[in-house]
């Protein structure tokens, strides 16, 4: 009698993928991972060489296109023997000089960026796993795999705007918009898999139309009355897109008291310059209209300093528009010049000096920005999204954009908080985030309520 010993099943493939750049690639790169899970591969761990290795590039300024190339580099010092695959915006902006680093097995612009699994497996199809893959991994993924307890849901891509500064129509194409139908399937698909939050992105998400008569105001109306996702925030709109009536919708708590307007100059000479299609008198009616509908409002920002022509009384202006439009956080740029936009050939070009003043004047009103509405909220009970266990304890994030930390006798004894929402009391003001204690049961605060 003779007995059979089962063979080991082969160890499946692995692969990585790394991001720079904004959140419409942050949602590219997880949709490229799951469908990678979903053909049978499984993420490589720690500093564990991957078999493949996805770069999804970034190329909005020279400093994007160098972070780009030394991340390829990276990924192929990672991992020797393995397929390093170039994807994104400087694949596609520069596709011959990406295919010409060391290393660069594959190169797929967006173009084809649906096509990249595929073009990994016609590339090297030993890396075809042995056996099939789970049934729908997709829908716990992000949740199970990754541990993620907040999903960015891309519902628009490509720009028609011609921004001065900005290369990014080339890079993305046409604006385009996926259906309405679509995205509540996947938000829904998010919502049983124990995602938190969905994160609605796009490269110009105010100009989402998928069919005539449908905007960004029916697609949230149709998520707040059709997904049980509990959360639900607005990515970057620019503002000569917004619609006041849309905030009526925020009555609902579902969606996060966030907005991120781009402001990117406080004088409307340099907006005219960087053909921007606003005024910051248009600008202060929408902060100001936003600010009254939605109380404890997060409006955030971007601000690019230094922009051909700038003059000292144009950052003055944007120095004072900053400091009393009601913002919470400023991301604040030096403008660079970026090869193919007309503002890189546009004179007088501001000298770094000058460039580096004003950076600094606005980083040192964002601390004191930052700092005033972490300090509003100081004794008060906020609802946290816990998204992450750190070293000294967890994270979390409320949904007006308060990022906050449990530390020490604070954490609940052998409790995962990931993928659970809590109501926490804001004890102290931490450097990058608010410290807060668990509010008991007893204190019995109601969902619905905002404080």
């Amino acid at each position: 009698m003779t007995t059979e010993i089962p063979t080991a099943r082969p160890a499946p493939p692995t692969f990585r993928v790394q991001t720079l750049g904004c959140k419409v690639n942050a949602a590219d790169s997880e949709a490229i991972a799951a469908e990678l899970v979903a053909r049978g591969l499984t993420p490589a761990q720690g500093d564990a060489p991957a078999d493949v290795s996805v770069v999804n590039t970034c190329t909005v300024t020279h400093l994007g296109d160098r972070s780009s190339r030394q991340m390829l580099a990276q990924a192929r010092r990672a991992a020797p023997s393995g397929l390093v695959v170039a994807t994104g915006c400087y694949a596609q902006v520069a596709p011959a000089a990406v295919a010409a680093l060391p290393g660069v097995d594959l190169v797929i612009p967006n173009t084809h960026k649906d096509e990249l699994v595929n073009a990994i497996f016609a590339h090297a199809p030993t890396l075809l796993p042995m056996f099939p893959a789970a049934e729908n991994p997709d829908d716990h993924f992000l949740a199970q795999v990754l541990g993620k307890t907040r999903a960015q849901v891309k519902v628009q891509d490509g720009c028609d705007n011609r921004c001065t500064y900005c290369i990014v129509p080339t890079a993305r194409g046409a604006s385009r918009s996926r259906t309405i139908r679509e995205i509540v399937a996947l938000a829904q698909r998010k919502a049983a898999a124990g995602i938190g939050e969905i994160v609605l992105t796009g490269v110009h998400l105010g100009d989402f139309h998928p069919t005539p008569g449908e905007d960004l105001g029916t697609l949230l109306a149709a998520l707040l009355a059709e997904t049980t996702i509990p959360r639900i925030r607005v990515s970057s709109l620019e503002p000569e897109d917004f619609r006041t009536e849309w905030l009526a919708l925020w009555a609902n708590p579902r969606l996060c008291r966030h907005l991120h307007l781009p402001l990117q100059s406080g004088s409307d000479a340099v907006l005219r310059r960087m053909a921007r299609r606003y005024t910051m008198q248009r600008y202060r009616e929408i902060a100001a209209a936003a600010h009254a509908a939605i109380p404890e409002l997060a409006l955030t920002t971007d601000i690019i300093v230094g922009f051909p022509g700038e003059t000292a009384d144009d950052a003055a202006q944007t120095l004072s528009n900053a400091a009393s439009i009601g913002f919470a956080k400023l991301h604040v740029f030096r403008y660079s010049p970026r090869t193919g936009t007309a503002a890189a050939r546009m004179r007088p070009q501001v000298p770094d000096a000058a460039k580096r003043a004003r950076s600094e004047a606005l980083l040192a009103l964002n601390d004191d920005l930052m700092h005033q509405f972490r300090a509003r909220h100081l004794g008060r009970a906020v609802e946290v999204l816990w998204e992450a266990p750190r070293p000294w304890g967890w994270e979390g994030l409320t949904d007006n954009y308060l990022r906050v930390e449990l530390r020490g006798d604070d954490i609940p004894p052998e409790r995962d908080l990931r993928h659970t929402r809590t109501w926490t009391r804001v004890t102290a003001i931490g450097d990058d985030a608010v410290l807060g204690t668990l509010v008991s049961k007893e204190t019995n605060v109601p969902l619905e309520v905002r404080q």
